[in-house]
């Protein structure tokens, strides 16, 4: 079961977006939010396998006011097989 810990950017200009964002990213199947921050938002991201665990960090993704996602740690320990490989690194530009 892939779990990760996330920290999840938001870009708000007030409380009501802030809102907003927190209500769509509480639906999501999987996610529990934590620390609620101005920084950011700390979640966890517990999913029955790698496919629905990245079908997760694209719909977080799509959440309203969400600019970024920090992957802080990753455990995939228990996960014996994958449908498909998981992204491999991109190599930062310069």
């Amino acid at each position: 079961m892939p779990i990760s810990g996330l920290v999840i950017r938001l870009v708000c200009t007030d409380s009501a977006q802030r809102t907003e964002s927190l209500e769509a990213l509480s639906s999501i199947t999987g996610l529990e939010l934590g620390l609620n921050h101005v920084a950011g938002v700390a979640a966890v991201l517990d999913a029955p396998d790698y496919v629905g665990h990245d079908a997760a960090l694209a719909r977080i993704g799509e959440a309203p006011f969400v600019c970024a996602i920090d992957v802080v740690s990753h455990d995939f320990s228990d996960v014996e097989h994958f449908e498909r490989l998981p992204r491999e690194k991109r190599e930062m530009k310069r």
